[in-house]
């Protein structure tokens, strides 16, 4: 395929592109694709500066810098969520504001004061989804051709016309549920489907 970095874009308005990492100048593989690494060469090489924006530190972002060749045409790293950014070649640091330790201490009383506890260790959270779900009371239309179709109760009410099917099925159960609820459906054949409401 062939690739032109001109026919994209109006290069000569272009003087610099800042890209976040993670899911924007990775995938969800955490790789740079060939066709990503080759548009940013390509506008590299038309002198349009590369800055790389995250959250992650500095030295996690010398890996993109080696494969994009930043330290070869004056890249910018802007790591910390901004608090320092620096030149790809590492030679210079044009700005960064660290926590200081007085700063640190007065964040560290405030989170004592609150009862906050900070741990070495992760607990993991579990969470119950039915918490989520919101109690709705609905119809749950069963038809003759398997099909299972779920209204609130009120839209149902309210509806002046019968509900839509396909030509020749036909309503063979209409019930009054809940969102929380789950219907068990046994077919001709002797399976069963397990179907929460909500869903």
């Amino acid at each position: 395929m062939h690739y032109s970095f001109d026919s994209c874009y109006n290069v000569a308005m272009i003087k610099t592109l800042i890209f976040d990492i993670d899911g924007t100048l990775t995938n969800s593989k955490k790789i740079i694709t060939p066709l990503t690494k080759l548009a940013i060469l390509k506008a590299q090489e038309k002198g349009i500066r590369v800055c790389l924006a995250s959250g992650r530190a500095t030295y996690g972002l010398y890996q993109f810098v080696a494969e994009l060749e930043l330290d070869k045409h004056d890249g910018v790293l802007i790591s910390y969520n901004g608090a320092r950014v620096s030149s790809a070649d590492g030679k210079y640091e044009y700005f960064k504001d660290y926590l200081n330790k007085d700063r640190t201490k007065e964040l560290l009383k405030h989170l004592s004061e609150v009862k906050t506890v900070i741990k070495d260790e992760i607990t993991e959270i579990k969470i119950d989804t039915t918490d989520m779900i919101p109690k709705e009371d609905c119809v749950v239309m069963i038809t003759n051709e398997g099909y299972v179709k779920r209204s609130s109760l009120r839209s149902y009410q309210s509806s002046e016309s019968e509900p839509t099917l396909k030509e020749m099925d036909y309503i063979i159960g209409l019930y009054e549920l809940n969102t929380l609820d789950t219907v068990l459906l046994f077919t001709n054949l002797g399976n069963y489907l397990y179907l929460p409401v909500y869903e």
